[in-house]
């Protein structure tokens, strides 16, 4: 077939019910909501066939606020403590968040994996969902270290959105915190 998913028909309960085949074998949000048809379940840590509403099989549920079609919910990183990201799939996007409060000092945001001369940080306070053609900042590279550097002047109070494009590793740690003086 040419596309990447088969559409099949379930009946469950006398309802007809549409699933992508293909979304089960996805294993990150951001492969998973790729898909036409796919949404990703973070309480489950699974991908399954849905919609904006939430899954389409009424068998599966999905913690409140859990659900992300089309577009990933955001990480929320904590200053000076590390999130390690433990998806596999390259060339696919991770969500953070940080909510600036603290206008007085810079910021910054390291990647420290085996293989960060991959990976790229892209951030903005004006775009929900910074990508590699929209944004405001964008990281550099420092020996083994991706480094975002972002002085205060450039910043206000309040959410601080990065994207993450998964070049090529997995299982790096990403950290925000305020460099010393």
């Amino acid at each position: 077939m040419a596309n990447s998913w088969m559409t099949m028909f379930l009946l469950f309960a006398g309802v007809a019910v549409v699933c992508a085949q293909d979304c089960y074998t996805y294993h990150s949000c951001g492969n998973c909501v790729a898909q036409d048809y796919c949404g990703w379940c973070e309480s489950a840590s699974a991908c399954w066939p849905g919609n904006g509403t939430g899954p389409t099989n009424p068998a599966q549920t999905c913690a409140s606020g859990a659900w992300n079609y089309q577009e990933c919910n955001s990480k929320k990183l904590r200053e000076g403590v590390p999130f390690k990201q433990n998806d596999g799939e390259q060339g696919f996007y991770n969500y953070y968040m940080y909510n600036v409060e603290d206008t007085e000092n810079d910021i910054q945001v390291d990647i420290f994996p085996d293989m960060a001369n991959t990976e790229v940080i892209y951030a903005a306070q004006a775009y929900v969902n910074p990508r590699s053609n929209r944004y405001q900042w964008k990281s550099y590279q420092l020996n083994s270290i991706v480094r975002l550097s972002l002085n205060i002047t450039q910043l206000k109070q309040g959410p601080l959105y990065m994207n993450v494009y998964n070049g090529n590793s997995w299982g790096y740690k990403i950290v925000v915190y305020q460099p010393p003086n």
